[in-house]
């Protein structure tokens, strides 16, 4: 079971990824914090996403008071 979670989640990644690039072009801000060494399938780990996702807003401030200008 193990290894199909991983092949589930580097197929999903990549295409993620592609999708995320083509994405990129369409937002004022990007904030995206760095979750690459957690699988999307590790919900125990929710506290460290979210904890990411606040440092990663943080360091974005200015950009988005800017965008919202």
């Amino acid at each position: 079971m193990g290894v199909l979670l991983g092949v589930m989640d580097i197929t999903d990644n990549l295409r993620t990824k592609e999708h995320r690039e083509a994405e990129k072009a369409l937002y004022d801000v990007w904030v995206e914090p760095d979750l690459s060494e957690m699988s999307q399938y590790e919900f125990k780990r929710f506290a460290l996403a979210y904890e990411r996702g606040y440092e990663a807003g943080k360091r974005h401030v200015e950009e988005i008071k800017k965008a919202l200008e």
